[in-house]
């Protein structure tokens, strides 16, 4: 596949399907192509190569004529065509739906004449129906997908006539454009190779390198281990959904959080994290308001100066899209949202440049007055009817374009103002994880499953041994929350950071043992930008071993969980990227963190046989090569 000399992207115009080539556009920049069409609109295509033949391209469109443009349909920034296909095997996973099925994976296989499409939910790119991230294999060959647009997307596989396609682009596009207007569409990276499994790793290192908050921050970034109990204390056992605890008016002021950070140090975490709780009128009928909470008199500048002065990162919570009514963004700046009938809640309009640069302006003062070291923003509903009831007659997706331009605009000012910052990508946990939030973003909270405690029904470490199975493969960095301190929660949700629900204002918290399994994880963060090996496959099953392994040439880790009813004591470690011929010293910590040291050859490291004596109990294995 010659990717400069055959159709990488298309669209239908006035009812006609044009093909985009590079090699028969007009280039007018480095790796940037331009077709314009007899009425003036200019099609602009940006190709961009990298390592083993990966490349993302990106379509976008901007008129020239006098008079509107033509009719702007089936909008396709990615139109692969795979030649020699008798069949196509995919590979990937649902969208996030805050239970069992969170990124449950999604395996089929397409013959000749047959297709399927997937598009997410209410506009957010990873909801429930569909992840952005996947691949598809035949005969030897893989190739792996990121769909990078933060709205409602489809792909189409399918296999017609010997040849296979793969497509993804807009799911709401049907518009035309005034003159002098411009919007742009999704960028899809695709990465090709042989072996299906190599081949996700190969596109997880291009996400490393080129798609990742490292791109800002610096290869030495870190995910935090931070101290989140919103969840425990924020709400009353009246909560229908929340399991057990107790309200805690104490900890929404600023001795609270100051104690908090305290006790956060004296656990070895390295960030202080204050979620919905510090404006007024508080979550959720209060988002749309930048004014503090009562327990918040002086603002939240002594509470993150506090935290820096023990040592931690300050990060806090936001919900900028979102505004209910009645709050202070609702009175004083109604022309800035978009409504949907019969509904309390508003959208701010990121589509509106004046609205843009008003949010922009507010939280870039609003960070640097209250000293945030990682910003986290987090989109409680759907954005998708909001969209749609304000595009105007013909122009479907519009509205759509415009807005999501605006939010990577809105991320792209937050980075260029504080070199530092982290973001934090939430949306009712991981419901908007896609190519483009992860170039800005860290996905911190990957599903809202970490918003309770562990029960019978809610089996949130298995789901969250679920989740690093299947993100991991295309993703680098991502994290989630463990309401309990035993290892065998914590290495179920740790995936080189966490959130701590703890009760750590309890002066009866067992402050040593938390120190203890945290400080065990974080010696093994530096495994996580390495090499992913799922050594067996999500699966809510709990009569069973589940394991995962971060290699790379010289040594790795590997994480062994015996579920809470698997009769077999022992486990077979398949261990991959091992060298028979050399040796490696072998650290074992089992559920009590007892280390046992073994010096292993090559072949005996490739199949590792491990015990752990009663059920719901884990293995951390590092091992490094001599």
């Amino acid at each position: 596949m010659t990717i400069m000399t055959e159709t990488i992207a298309s669209f239908e115009y006035n009812g006609e399907r044009v093909a985009l080539v590079p090699a028969k556009m007009q280039p007018v920049a480095p790796n940037e192509y331009e077709q314009v069409m007899p009425d003036g609109l200019r099609v602009h295509l940006t190709v961009d190569g990298y390592e083993g033949g990966a490349f993302a391209v990106m379509l976008a469109f901007e008129h020239g004529g006098d008079a509107p443009s033509g009719r702007i349909r089936r909008v396709r920034a990615l139109d692969l065509t795979l030649d020699d296909v008798k069949k196509l095997a995919f590979h990937g996973f649902l969208g996030d739906t805050c239970g069992a099925e969170s990124y449950a994976p999604l395996d089929f296989e397409l013959a000749e004449g047959e297709s399927r499409s997937m598009q997410p939910l209410g506009g957010r790119s990873s909801n429930t129906t569909a992840f952005p991230f996947f691949d598809v294999s035949c005969a030897g060959r893989s190739w792996a997908f990121g769909v990078g647009w933060s709205g409602q997307w489809i792909a189409e596989i399918g296999v017609e006539s010997g040849r296979g396609h793969v497509r993804a682009g807009l799911a709401e596009a049907d518009f035309y454009l005034r003159s002098g207007e411009r919007v742009r569409t999704a960028r899809v990276l695709c990465v090709p190779g042989e072996d299906a499994a190599e081949t996700r790793r190969r596109f997880r290192r291009v996400m490393l390198e080129h798609f990742s908050p490292r791109t800002f921050l610096g290869a030495d970034m870190t995910l935090p281990t931070a101290y989140q109990p919103f969840d425990l204390y924020y709400y009353s056992e009246t909560v229908p959904w929340y399991q057990g605890g107790r309200r805690r008016k104490d900890w929404a002021t600023e001795d609270g959080q100051k104690r908090g950070a305290d006790a956060a140090v004296s656990c070895h975490m390295d960030t202080q994290w204050l979620d919905a709780g510090w404006f007024d009128v508080g979550f959720p009928d209060g988002v749309g308001n930048y004014s503090f909470a009562k327990g918040f008199p002086n603002g939240l500048r002594p509470v993150s100066d506090y935290a820096r002065s023990k040592g931690l990162r300050f990060m806090l919570w936001f919900e900028p899209e979102r505004v209910h009514k009645d709050t202070e963004v609702f009175r004083e700046h109604r022309d800035m949202l978009l409504s949907k009938p019969g509904s309390d809640d508003y959208l701010f309009n990121l589509a509106d440049e004046r609205a843009l640069s008003w949010l922009t302006d507010k939280l870039i003062a609003f960070i640097r007055d209250n000293g945030i070291d990682i910003y986290r923003q987090d989109f409680n509903f759907e954005p998708l009817p909001y969209w749609l009831a304000a595009d105007e007659e013909g122009r479907r997706g519009v509205t759509e374009m415009k807005y999501v331009a605006g939010h990577y605009a809105l991320w792209d000012a937050l980075l260029a103002a504080f070199p530092a910052l982290l973001i934090d990508n939430c949306a009712s946990g991981g419901r908007r994880i896609d190519l483009e939030t992860c170039r800005r973003a860290v996905p911190l909270w990957r599903s809202d499953t970490g918003c309770s405690p562990v029960s019978q029904t809610h089996r949130g470490d298995t789901w969250s041994q679920n989740h690093i199975l299947a993100l991991t493969q295309y993703i680098p960095f991502h994290a989630c929350a463990s309401w309990d301190m035993d290892a065998y929660s914590m290495r179920s949700a740790y995936s080189g950071g966490i959130a701590c629900t703890f009760d750590l204002l309890n002066p009866d918290f067992d402050v040593g043992s938390a120190a203890r399994v945290l400080d065990e994880l974080k010696r093994t963060q530096p495994y996580w930008t390495n090499d992913f090996y799922p050594l067996t496959a999500p699966t809510n099953d709990e009569d069973c071993w589940a394991a995962w392994q971060l290699g790379a040439k010289d040594g790795g880790v590997i994480c062994a969980f015996r579920r809470d009813t698997c009769p077999q004591e022992t486990f077979e470690v398949r261990t991959q990227a091992i060298e028979a011929d050399a040796d490696y010293d072998v650290i074992l910590s089992d559920e009590w963190l007892n280390i046992e040291r073994r010096t292993l050859n090559g072949c005996a490291l490739k199949s590792l046989i491990v015990r752990a004596d009663r059920p719901r109990s884990s293995l951390l294995i590092e091992y490094k090569k001599r």
